[in-house]
């Protein structure tokens, strides 16, 4: 689970577990809808999970991560300006 994963992570950035989850908090506060699902503990322990938007929400930042590393790659080749900017506006029309 990606959550769960983020949690992990926490302790290899040296973040502190209430810091990581302030984060999650603060992309459900600032998100239009639920991105973490929350429920406290009890007779059968609390947990989260992530909801299916923000399992969409994380897809496409996936994918738009990807066309990013992707674009730079394709523009480290370009070795002059004109070429660039074709395929630049070319790039643009079809987004548009």
């Amino acid at each position: 689970m990606r959550q769960a994963l983020y949690l992990k992570q926490q302790k290899k950035m040296k973040m502190s577990y209430k810091a990581a989850w302030d984060d999650i908090q603060n992309i459900n506060q600032h998100s239009p809808t639920i991105v973490v699902q929350t429920a406290t503990g009890g007779k059968n322990g609390g947990g989260s999970k992530i909801s299916d938007y923000g399992k969409e929400l994380i897809e496409t930042f996936d994918l738009l991560q990807g066309f990013i590393h992707n674009l730079e790659d394709n523009l480290k080749n370009f070795e002059n300006l004109t070429d660039l900017r074709e395929n630049i506006q070319t790039l643009q029309k079809k987004l548009s």
